[in-house]
């Protein structure tokens, strides 16, 4: 929703299960005047936990919620 604290509900549900958020990107919604959709990149697999219970947790505070990938880390040298 469009109220104070949203966001900031919805990010802790992250970051109470130690899930890294490497980045947070907002876009206006075409058609509906100040509502934004955000979109997270995050550390780890939307299958598994934490980052499942977490997505499971964050999904009723959210008007929608959709996972567009999972995709593995690159190799560090």
């Amino acid at each position: 929703g469009h109220q104070p604290g949203a966001l900031a509900e919805v990010l802790s549900v992250f970051g109470r299960r130690g899930v890294n958020l490497a980045k947070l990107e907002s876009r206006p919604i075409p058609g509906s005047p100040f509502q934004y959709r955000f979109y997270l990149d995050l550390d780890g697999n939307a299958q598994r936990d934490p980052v499942k219970s977490a997505l499971v947790e964050a999904a009723p505070l959210t008007a929608e919620l959709r996972v567009l990938g999972t995709y593995a880390a690159a190799a560090s040298e």
